[in-house]
């Protein structure tokens, strides 16, 4: 099901094969299943930008709650979760979804915050 033209060659959605949900991207009219992180078994991609880099999240269970999920970046065929590229691992930011990625590759998402025990805002 696609859910966004990107370019007159791109479009980015999701494929439900089954009990399962991968986004995907409609490129020359070739899908190709972007796939999920590992462990996962749903994955939802909701943006893309001119070089082709796709965003949006992995979850074990459904994408719904977004509890467990994790934003994630798929390029040149492999999938990042971005968690993993926060440059201040401290701050206590869990990335969950990434929502938009401009053509310089920044990219726009939902964080959740998890304080530490006995810190206050």
């Amino acid at each position: 099901m696609p859910s966004c033209l990107v370019s007159r060659q791109s479009l980015r959605g999701f494929l439900p094969p089954g009990n399962v949900s991968h986004g995907v991207l409609w490129k020359n009219g070739e899908v190709t299943d972007l796939g999920t992180l590992h462990g996962d078994r749903f994955s939802n991609a909701y943006a893309i930008n001119s070089q082709g880099q796709v965003v949006g999240e992995s979850c074990p269970q459904s994408c719904e709650n977004h509890l467990h999920d994790r934003a994630v970046l798929w390029e040149n065929g492999s999938i990042f979760e971005l968690n993993s590229l926060i440059t201040n691992r401290h701050s206590g930011l869990k990335l969950t979804i990434a929502f938009a990625i401009n053509d310089r590759g920044e990219i726009a998402g939902i964080p959740r915050f998890s304080m530490a025990k006995g810190r206050h805002c």
